[in-house]
């Protein structure tokens, strides 16, 4: 079961990883708009959830990938799993046409019901890391034989540093956010 569990958290820890950079490289004002086409936040609330979006993917995927705060990890992406899933339904089940913002920049699908299907299978493999030992190569038992504060230590630092990469690059952005979701309710109006 430990090589079952490692295959789940390097997928998932890799997955998530990936988009966090995606949706980081990518213009703030872009990953504003893809999270106003879901038309469940607004002004301030997009906001928040842009801007903390890639900060929580990359964290909660490295730490998945190195096996720190395991079941953290994974119960941090399953909410954020829960949370993808149920914007995307809830897009397809009022016919909203729009990108799902999943991996930023790089990929541009549309929402549909094999993205959901995906999420759910992702949700499983984090299910299986959540109820069993983090797994082979995890650095869970070296991390908390060494100081039992330590993974909170570098669970803080994490956060800080990706949260200043976004705030940096937010404020480098020149394009506005506002420019951006206009763009997007124009898109949808023609």
């Amino acid at each position: 079961m430990d090589i079952l569990i490692l295959i789940f958290r390097i997928f998932v820890g890799g997955i998530f990883l990936l988009s966090g950079l995606a949706k980081l490289l990518q213009p703030y004002a872009q990953t504003a708009a893809q999270v106003e086409s879901y038309k469940l936040t607004s002004g301030l609330g997009t906001r928040l959830v842009a801007g903390s979006l890639a900060p929580l993917e990359i964290v909660l995927g490295v730490f998945l990938l190195l096996g720190i705060l395991t079941n953290m990890a994974a119960g941090g992406i399953m909410l954020l799993l829960a949370g993808f899933t149920l914007a995307m339904i809830s897009a397809l089940r009022r016919k909203l046409v729009n990108d799902c913002g999943c991996f930023g920049a790089i990929s541009s699908k549309r929402v549909s019901w094999k993205l959901v299907a995906r999420n759910l299978v992702l949700f499983g493999f984090c299910a299986s890391i959540f109820s069993f030992p983090p797994g082979a190569l995890a650095l869970d038992g070296a991390i908390v034989a060494f100081h039992s504060g330590m993974p909170y230590v570098f669970l803080v630092l994490a956060l800080t540093f990706t949260s200043t990469l976004v705030a940096v690059k937010a404020s480098r952005d020149r394009v506005s956010i506002n420019n951006a979701i206009k763009s997007v309710h124009e898109l949808g109006n023609s």
